[in-house]
């Protein structure tokens, strides 16, 4: 089943912005599970293009974990993105670590998140539309801190 990447109430600016504009059009499917993925030389390759990735900037070190400590567990997203335009698939692993077994003010004090409050963007696309300008947007193949 295809899921848009974007709200429902903005689907009407979407759909002219990409009727002027294919290259930009990006829909999403979800992935499989593990078992099935692990089974698929496309996943099987996402994958390792994600491990070596990671490797090639040395975002993780495998350490021992201490006594009393409950390391968080690793968790594979998998995304098939689809070129609206074009119909071409891309199959795109993410290693990510779970978080939901965290507790708040016992395991972290601070949330951080460097993106930008979702009313800032609604105004910034207003001014675009009203001005007749475009934005345009940049896929990181990878960030790490």
């Amino acid at each position: 089943e295809w899921t848009h990447v974007f709200h429902v109430d903005e689907q009407r600016f979407w759909q002219r912005f990409t009727t002027n504009h294919p290259e930009f059009a990006m829909l999403m499917k979800d992935g499989p599970s593990w078992a099935k993925a692990i089974k698929d030389s496309k996943w099987i390759a996402a994958i390792k293009a994600e491990l070596n990735q990671m490797d090639g900037v040395e975002a993780y070190h495998l350490e021992y974990a201490l006594i009393g400590v409950k390391p968080l567990r690793w968790v594979w997203v998998l995304k098939i993105k689809v070129n609206a335009a074009t119909g071409e698939e891309k199959y795109k692993a993410q290693l990510a670590v779970d978080g939901s077994t965290q507790v708040a003010r016992h395991d972290f004090d601070k949330i951080y998140a460097t993106i930008p409050a979702w009313e800032a963007v609604k105004i910034f696309k207003a001014i675009e539309v009203q001005h007749g300008m475009i934005s345009y947007s940049a896929d990181f193949v990878a960030a790490y801190l």
